[in-house]
């Protein structure tokens, strides 16, 4: 019996290794000549063109164009779907960019931990080319806050806020697998905590109290690190931008910094 279940912890572990990467990103491919007919106003945007190592991105001018919202989404879909988080930030005068992490809608390439902190950095670049650091806002939601987070560490920014956070995606695999030796079997290491424990940057963290995906006892701990949490009552990990207070508290924050 000991050795039935020792074969079997050591068989499911290895799936896990070897298939982390489907647990953690469900991304939706889109052709290189898909329009984005429900999303007026954007600009395509090509950080990479290089044959199978293409990022692409939609860039959102306002009118206004008070600065720039550097927007880093979650783990499943794509831009057709992710360009709609633009529309609270268009709304109040700034302009957005958002780009498809890799195998995600245009992009192409290979997914990595590496890949996605390099891939921050050229949008980033991108950013600066357009606008002073001091009118650029860095914004995650749910698995783009890991993101988010380390660019706020390593690089200059009005201010960060996350959206949905985790503390860590270490944290968020031990929900179901705590059992397993985590530590030694993720690849994907994206820890808000250690970024927002070295991060400068004026913080923020929006969360609802009701996330079934995203525990918001993870946004507690996150706070006790100095950032101002905004509860949002009765929302859960996706209706966020349903409620009244999302969009105060964004006006608010943009208001404040940009």
């Amino acid at each position: 019996m000991i050795g039935i279940a020792l074969l079997l912890f050591l068989g499911v572990g290895t799936v896990l290794y070897l298939l982390q990467k489907k647990f953690i990103f469900y991304p939706t491919k889109l052709n290189a000549d898909y329009s984005f007919p429900l999303l007026p106003g954007h600009e395509e945007v090509w950080l990479d063109k290089s044959p199978g190592n293409e990022l692409h991105g939609l860039y959102f001018k306002a009118e206004q164009d008070k600065g720039l919202i550097l927007f880093f989404h979650g783990n499943a879909g794509a831009l057709d779907k992710w360009g709609h988080a633009a529309a609270p930030f268009l709304d109040l005068g700034y302009s957005v960019f958002i780009y498809d992490f890799r195998t995600y809608g245009k992009s192409g390439g290979e997914l990595s931990q590496k890949r996605l902190l390099d891939d921050s950095l050229l949008a980033y670049q991108w950013a600066l080319e357009k606008y002073p650091n001091s009118k650029i806002g860095l914004v995650g939601r749910s698995l783009g806050t890991g993101m988010a987070s380390w660019l706020a560490k390593e690089k200059e920014a009005a201010f960060l806020l996350l959206e949905t956070p985790y503390t860590s995606l270490l944290d968020m695999a031990s929900i179901t697998f705590g059992w397993f030796p985590l530590r030694y079997l993720l690849k994907y290491r994206l820890d808000n905590f250690a970024n927002l424990s070295e991060t400068r940057l004026p913080t923020y963290i929006i969360h609802g109290t009701k996330d079934l995906l995203i525990p918001y006892r993870m946004a507690e701990k996150l706070a006790t690190l100095g950032p101002e949490l905004i509860t949002i009552e009765n929302a859960g990990h996706n209706n966020i931008p349903d409620f009244e207070k999302y969009h105060e508290s964004i006006r608010q924050i943009l208001s404040a910094h940009i």
